[in-house]
């Protein structure tokens, strides 16, 4: 039996050999789906288009259902230096309260075409971080 050493430059050339056995469709697509790039970008365009339809929304009816209790038991006095006596109050109320934006100015439109920016920006980045990976 005649055993042949093996070298170290082999064995990188035998585990080169491995790595490339794999389709480049594969590499790619390994590549798509774990670097951390990749994954946070598409994430940070769908943050910033939940941003344009807050900012839209910031303009439309807003409805709130309110409501308030309050007691009160300090002594009440009828002036200064006339003794206080016992007086206690209670409030409450409970209510529905419509918030219609009618003119805000042209103002509106800034923020929402911001916003709107903030969200191709995030796609152009995409795309190159896309493009800096696979070229």
């Amino acid at each position: 039996m005649v055993s042949t050493p093996m070298n170290c430059t082999a064995l990188v050339c035998i585990a080169h050999a491995a790595i490339f056995e794999r389709s480049i469709g594969d590499l790619l697509r390994e590549a798509k789906r774990s670097h951390p790039s990749i994954i946070a970008a598409p994430a940070q365009v769908e943050v910033a288009a939940a941003k344009v339809r807050e900012t839209r929304d910031q303009g439309c009816a807003n409805v709130q259902f309110v409501g308030k209790y309050s007691e009160n038991n300090r002594p009440a006095s009828l002036g200064f230096g006339i003794p206080t006596f016992p007086a206690t109050g209670h409030e409450w109320y409970i209510g529905v309260q419509v918030t219609i934006p009618f003119f805000k100015g042209f103002t509106r439109n800034c923020p929402v075409c911001q916003a709107e920016a903030q969200v191709e920006e995030q796609r152009v980045e995409l795309d190159k971080i896309v493009q800096a990976l696979f070229i």
